[in-house]
């Protein structure tokens, strides 16, 4: 693969609401001995075209980060890869705006920047180099999932309204990447009111104009957000576990 330097965002500063078992966010709970979190950072470190990994996450959670980093550079024997850390924001997007600017005077404007959920730990590494060279040939990429069911719109919650055209209704994933000096400038350009509903990391971009291509996404690239989801990973780990 042929990119020009990729830097990583790991988002986990949510507080996994949707998660009724516990108090602790879901990207640090606990799966098969190890945080959640740490099969991402796994992946992340091991990949030989991430340079540097800015992982967005609360001050209590810091030294759990950063003993996974350290657990992982070991077993990668990656020890030039450059770990840094941000202050996650109000919502989603102010944590990847405060990943970006962490990186605003070390990256260059033509290099790419991943966006990874740290709560998506299948995500594989061949799925993050598909993205990144994705993204390389344009302003950025993103996975995306076909619709296999019928897709129906409703104003009020109870009432079918319309119905959509499936071929046309995409659902996405992470990563997400993007040409760092444009992403940034789209960023800029958002008031704090704009960032509160912006719900996915590519809608900065498509909102100012920028080439973002899609790549096939995987089924099995599912982010905990659920206690379903959560019992799912559960499985998933002990059953390779057991293999």
């Amino acid at each position: 693969m042929s990119v020009i330097s990729c830097s990583a965002i790991i988002l986990a500063g949510g507080v996994g609401a949707r998660i009724s078992s516990t108090n602790t966010p879901k990207q640090y709970i606990e799966i098969c001995g190890r945080p959640i979190i740490s099969y991402v950072i796994d992946t992340v470190i091991a990949d030989p075209v991430i340079s540097t990994v800015v992982i967005v996450c609360a001050d209590e959670y810091k030294q759990l980060v950063s003993d996974c980093c350290a657990e992982s550079i070991r077993d990668s024997g990656r020890h030039g890869v450059e770990i840094k850390y941000a202050s996650p924001g109000f919502n989603r997007q102010m944590s990847v705006f405060s990943g970006l600017k962490k990186l605003e005077n070390s990256i260059g404007e033509g290099d790419l920047v991943a966006i990874i959920d740290a709560a998506r730990p299948c995500m594989t590494r061949q799925m993050l180099d598909a993205c990144i060279e994705a993204a390389d040939t344009a302003d950025g990429a993103i996975p995306v999932l076909k619709m296999r069911d019928t897709v129906y719109m409703s104003e009020d919650g109870r009432h079918i309204t319309d119905l959509l055209e499936r071929s046309k209704v995409l659902a996405g994933q992470a990563p997400e990447v993007f040409r760092f000096g444009k992403y940034l400038a789209a960023n800029n350009k958002l008031s704090e009111a704009q960032m509160d509903h912006i719900h996915g990391s590519s809608e900065p971009a498509i909102m100012d104009g920028m080439k973002i291509v899609m790549i096939p996404g995987d089924e099995n690239n599912y982010k905990i957000t659920t206690d379903a989801d959560l019992v799912r990973f559960r499985n998933d780990c002990e059953w390779k576990q057991e293999m």
